[in-house]
């Protein structure tokens, strides 16, 4: 079928699809410390290792209008699940990368460090339920 053959052309990379957001079942009642340890905390939720090597930036989204940011409560690892460092987001207008604690907007990119195979986030449930994650190859 004409459908099929257009399907064989999307490049599949180390777990990841270019362009195609992560499935996100997320783990409950628990956050990643900024040490990249899960920590028990009732509210919130975080995500399982989902896999970035040879990803270039993940495309961050909201999908409701209000006032939020992705907590800085995010991090990377290594191919043997260290920790590596939290997240930065790296498209401001100068250039420039920032800590996601202080970054508020519904749309940006999170720079992947070259060393990182997995990556994790989190944040309260109500929030973590209205984000999309879409790793991006260039």
């Amino acid at each position: 079928a004409e459908w099929m053959e257009e399907l064989m052309f999307i490049p599949v990379y180390n777990g990841w699809v270019d362009g195609v957001s992560y499935n996100l079942p997320l783990i409950p009642n628990v956050y990643i410390e900024t040490d990249g340890s899960q920590v028990a905390y009732n509210g919130w939720s975080a995500t399982d290792y989902l896999p970035c090597k040879g990803v270039d930036d993940i495309a961050v989204d909201y999908k409701v209008i209000e006032e939020t940011y992705l907590s800085e409560y995010c991090a990377f690892y290594d191919e043997n699940k260290q920790f590596l460092c939290k997240c930065v987001i790296n498209n401001l207008e100068d250039g420039s990368t920032l800590s996601l604690r202080w970054y508020n907007s519904l749309n940006y990119d999170i720079k992947i460090p070259e060393n990182a195979a997995y990556v994790r986030f989190s944040h309260q449930t109500v929030r973590m339920q209205n984000y999309t994650f879409t790793p991006v190859k260039y």
